[in-house]
């Protein structure tokens, strides 16, 4: 039996990874750097603008080597959490409510 990863589930040779991203780059698009399981490098992606909680990114063959078939990888599923603020001024709610149509 594997031990969990600190960092990423796996789903078969598939790694599964959740990058929390906060409201504004959910709404207006961000970059995240995800971490590569077999080296120190990251993974640069770019979220586009309204990417909506639970969006899920596909990176082909970043995942598990598969061990039947060599040279063959799994993907990296990174899946979005958004982090909503805790509290907002009433000042921001104005802004807000001028900024976002109904």
């Amino acid at each position: 039996r594997e031990k969990p990863h600190p960092v990423f589930e796996r789903d078969g040779d598939d790694l599964v990874y959740n990058a929390t991203i906060s409201l504004r780059g959910s709404l207006i698009g961000t970059a995240i750097s995800v971490p590569l399981i077999d080296s120190t490098d990251t993974l640069d992606v770019r979220l586009p603008p309204l990417t909506p909680h639970g969006h899920t990114r596909v990176i082909p063959c970043h995942g598990i080597q598969n061990q039947r078939e060599p040279g063959k990888r799994g993907n990296m599923v990174i899946t979005c959490t958004v982090q909503y603020p805790e509290s907002l001024t009433e000042e921001q709610l104005a802004q807000l409510a001028c900024l976002l149509p109904e």
